[in-house]
């Protein structure tokens, strides 16, 4: 993890005048949206114990100051499972083969991963996560400054510089720096697609009778 006082000395080049309150918020929404659309923080979750007549399971991310944008993949005894929306769960076909299809949660800080039909025994899944930070980080992963600085930057940039009545607002710079962030998000995403993966870390899941 790195802290974003590691971000700010390439923030202050651009908008010196910017508070450090406004330059820490702009670079966790900017990491938070280059995570979400692209995808780089992919996380293969330590195997998850399926019980018996239990469907709905808490996963809890790595890190505090991280959270799950999304699930990718869900695989059961080798089995990948079908993601679905929660409301078409009703329109799936009953099987007594275990579970077929997965769908997420979340309400508060509660992320819950949904299994359907319900497990008739016990059994194990992987869960390959993709994480973003949550808006009270003030550290974020290693790889969004080693590989990603120049796209969290540019994404900063361009939220400080769209501000109305400030001495660094300039709406044609802010559309000139989120193009250019959006061209490294799209980058990031192409590399996130040929399967780089981040290697285990436990999580812990907690059961929903």
């Amino acid at each position: 993890m790195i802290s974003l006082d590691e971000f700010l000395p390439r923030v202050y080049l651009h908008v010196p005048a910017c508070s450090d309150p406004l330059a820490r918020q702009a670079l966790v929404d900017s990491c938070i949206q280059f995570c979400e659309k692209s995808e780089v923080l992919r996380q293969d979750l330590d195997p998850l114990t399926v019980s018996a007549n239990v469907s709905s399971y808490e996963l809890t991310p790595p890190e505090e100051s991280h959270t799950f944008a999304r699930i990718l993949s869900v695989v059961i005894d080798g089995t990948p499972l079908h993601g679905v929306f929660e409301h078409d769960v009703k329109n799936l076909r009953p099987s007594s083969e275990g579970p077929k299809a997965f769908h997420t949660t979340r309400k508060d800080n509660e992320f819950r991963l949904h299994l359907y039909p319900t497990p008739d025994k016990a059994t194990t899944a992987t869960v390959h996560a993709v994480l973003r930070p949550t808006r009270a980080a003030t550290e974020v992963d290693d790889e969004l400054f080693e590989r990603w600085v120049d796209a969290v930057v540019d994404g900063a940039i361009a939220r400080i510089t769209r501000l109305p009545d400030q001495p660094y607002s300039d709406i044609n710079y802010s559309n000139m720096m989120m193009r250019s962030a959006d061209e490294k998000t799209v980058r990031a995403s192409n590399e996130a697609g040929y399967g780089r993966i981040r290697g285990n870390t436990a999580v812990k899941m907690r059961p929903l009778a």
